[in-house]
């Protein structure tokens, strides 16, 4: 059985994603899909360490291949949604629901 802590979970991912960004192989799709299939998993801070990371790396053209590109901006757009629906749950009651926005 695989014994791993949360915050060793996200430290890894970051490690990761930080291999994988700029990297011209199959790892960048790789990470993507690995941290889109775990987003649940992720604390804010890593999350919003990754947007600007990626934010970074779109406007410097230093995201990899040129097919990596929209990989990296599936992901951003996945971290952002997560990152606003995790905003709008802060100070709610537990059992609230959000407001329709």
């Amino acid at each position: 059985m695989l014994k791993i802590t949360n915050n060793d979970f996200n430290t890894l991912i970051v490690c990761s994603f930080r291999y994988a960004l700029g990297r011209m192989t199959y790892m960048p799709s790789l990470i993507c899909d690995i941290i889109t299939d775990n987003v649940i998993e992720l604390e804010q801070h890593t999350i919003e360490l990754i947007i600007k990371e990626i934010k970074k790396a779109v406007e410097t053209n230093n995201y990899g291949m040129d097919m990596d590109k929209d990989s990296w901006l599936i992901l951003l757009n996945t971290l952002e949604s997560v990152k606003l629906r995790s905003g709008l749950l802060i100070g709610m009651e537990p059992g609230c629901k959000p407001a329709v926005v």
